[in-house]
This record gives C-alpha cells, structure tokens and sequence, in this order.
C-alpha cells in the first residue's frame, strides 16, 4: 500500500463519518417535517459543510499523490482538519428530535458560537497547514491574497459571528461565506 493510499483512506473515512452524520440528521429531519419549523441559514451551512467535506476528499488525492513518506507529526494537522470539520457536520443539524415541534432556529442560535469556533479553527487550521504547502516561493502579496482571499474572508467572517447575536448579520454572513464556496469549489479539479 502506497503513501497516498494509506493516508488518504484513514482520512476517507474521517469525511465519510462526517457526511453520514450530516445524512442521517437531515434524514431525521425530513422523516419529521410536518413538526419542523425550518430555517433556511442552518441548511444552507449544512449544504456549505458538505461540500467541505467533499472538497477534503477531492483534494486529498492531489495532497499525498507524490508522497513517499510521511511522519505522523506531519500527518496530525490534517486529522486535525477533518476532525474539526466533522465536529461541524455533528453541530449544524439536531442529532435528536424532541417531542413537539422542532425549530431550527432555536439549535442554531444554541450552536451557533460553537459552530463558529469551530469554523474559525478549521479555517485557521486549513491556512496554516495549506498555505505555506501551495504557496511557491517568491509569490507576491497581492498573488497570495488572491490565492487565499476567500479563506481569510471566512475566518474574519466565523470571527465575528462567534461574538454576535445580529439575525440579519449572520444571514447576510452566511450567503457570503455560501458564494465564497461556490466560486472556491467551482474549479476543483483531481490532478
């Protein structure tokens, strides 16, 4: 077994765990939703940690493809990644239903600082690790910033929402941090 497929199969299922979690919560949800008061944030975060999720596992083949060794310490981060994204798979949706109704934006706002710091982490965490891996030597600023820009918008903007309880800011936040993701996820390509 190579490298690559060594580690990328222990991170797999990391991603995989995750997204399970998120598909067996919304599930719940659905098998509920005449009691369900929905809130349209908290699904389009769940669509946007998915995607996420997605995203590691897309990259991760193109992380490791040329690896031939690897020690654990440089392993670490990257479990550590997953594991914070999977932390927010488990926190955007009720992993159980009470009797009665049940309201969305009655989990968020009870998650929601939880949620943030953990986004911020794995934000912080994904630039940390990633940057100084991606990033040739000799680049300019403005060239790192228009590498990274969307990630340094997404942890100013996890920031903020830790520390806020604004309902419209956080809205207008979140459809931020959705179109960042989408131009972001647009182009990822295997190779």
């Amino acid at each position: 077994m190579t490298v690559a497929s060594h580690v990328t199969v222990f991170l797999a299922i990391i991603v995989a765990l995750a997204v399970g979690d998120l598909a067996t919560s919304f599930h719940r949800l659905m098998t509920a939703r005449a009691r369900v008061r929905w809130y349209w944030p908290v699904l389009v975060l769940a669509a946007f940690v998915l995607a996420m999720l997605l995203e590691s596992y897309w990259v991760d083949f193109s992380i490791y493809s040329d690896e031939r060794s690897l020690t654990i310490a440089a392993f670490f981060p990257d479990v550590m990644i997953r594991i914070l994204v999977f932390l927010m798979a488990a926190a955007i949706l009720p992993d159980s239903l009470p009797r009665g109704t049940v309201d969305l934006r009655g989990h968020y706002w009870m998650q929601a600082r939880y949620f943030w710091s953990l986004m911020l982490l794995a934000y912080a965490a994904i630039f940390l690790v990633f940057a100084p891996r991606t990033t040739e030597q000799g680049v300019t600023v403005i060239s790192f910033l228009e590498q990274w820009w969307g990630n340094i918008l997404t942890m100013a903007a996890a920031a903020i929402m830790i520390f806020s309880r604004r309902e419209w800011l956080h809205k207008l936040l979140i459809l931020m941090i959705a179109a960042i993701a989408i131009d972001n996820f647009y182009g990822q390509a295997i190779g």
